[in-house]
């Protein structure tokens, strides 16, 4: 058992889970996962239940076998992204962050007609 699991938890906990969720909705069972990928499904219980630290190589190899790619984005570029892929915006009042000014500076000026 890894010497800090609470941090290991608050670090990874949110993806690890994200993945057992998506390989649920997939109607994959660990067993099925684990021997695809070709490890024990013992250790695949234990990601899951974030008992142990899992190599970076190792998660991104199971979110690619979940089709789905691992990537760093920007801190700022963060609620772009999630613009983008439909989650709840940080500000409900501003506009997309995709959206560019001429195009609301356009809309605005047929407002005033």
């Amino acid at each position: 058992m890894p010497r800090n699991t609470s941090k290991i938890e608050s670090i990874i906990g949110p993806l690890i889970r994200q993945l057992s969720a998506l390989r649920q909705r997939k109607g994959l069972t660990q067993r099925d996962v684990a021997a695809r990928m070709d490890f024990p499904q013992s250790y695949l219980s234990r990601l899951e239940n974030v008992q142990i630290d899992m190599r970076l190589s190792n998660f991104v190899d199971l979110a690619r076998f979940l089709g789905v790619e691992v990537m760093l984005i920007p801190t700022e570029l963060i609620p772009t992204v999630n613009t983008i892929v439909g989650a709840e915006p940080v500000d409900e009042d501003s506009r997309p962050r995709w959206q560019l000014s001429s195009f609301l500076n356009a809309n605005e000026a047929d407002d005033e007609l």
